[in-house]
């Protein structure tokens, strides 16, 4: 017996015009997403990309948090964040804070405006960051919502 499918003809050949309509496939312009995936958020490759590189960078960013929820003064974070390490280290002295206390500000502030969308992946996090903000000493007088909000670097 053959193992191969059978293949029945088509009563009638199809035109490019019917398979496009039947298939919902746009033109190059809007990507070749089928319309109904466009309108659920389907993304061109260059969108996914960028995507993926904000996720990776949030990946990357959480991935330093200390197991208290502080985080460490170091070059790659500081270049995760678009903050210079010198500044950072002087603007913590001027502030009267400890440099962990200081990137965590940083931290918090940088990921809830670069990433409001993925807010339900980075929620524990900031809980557990602003956790350890109110529970270091020198940090007992000063509001903390206040300076995640307004920390400027």
């Amino acid at each position: 017996m053959n193992s191969m499918p059978m293949m029945l003809p088509c009563s009638a050949p199809r035109t490019a015009r019917m398979e496009k309509r039947s298939t919902g496939i746009q033109s190059e312009e809007d990507g070749g997403y089928p319309s109904s995936l466009r309108s659920f958020g389907a993304t061109t490759e260059v969108e996914s990309d960028m995507i993926q590189s904000q996720e990776s960078t949030l990946v990357e960013i959480v991935g330093f948090q200390n197991f208290n929820g502080a985080f460490p003064l170091e070059d790659k974070l500081c270049a995760l964040l678009g903050v210079d390490l010198k500044t950072v280290r002087s603007e913590a002295q001027r502030l009267d804070l400890p440099e962990e206390c200081m990137m965590a500000l940083l931290v918090i502030k940088y990921i809830e405006e670069h990433f409001p969308s993925e807010k339900d992946t980075w929620d524990l996090v900031v809980m557990k960051t602003k956790n350890f903000l109110e529970s270091e000493p020198k940090m007992k007088s000063k509001d903390v919502a206040f300076l995640c909000k307004n920390i400027i670097i």
